[in-house]
């Protein structure tokens, strides 16, 4: 679970697949992940 702190907009995968980028109400959150999401 990841909690952010504050609202969150939206949420999307990176190029490479396991950077996970969170927009919120007044940021911009990029996480770094060691397994890759599944690709839509």
């Amino acid at each position: 679970t990841i909690k952010p702190g504050e609202k969150v907009a939206n949420c999307n995968w990176g190029d490479d697949g396991k950077t996970l980028y969170i927009t919120a109400s007044t940021s911009l959150y990029r996480i770094r992940l060691k397994i890759p999401g599944v690709r839509p």
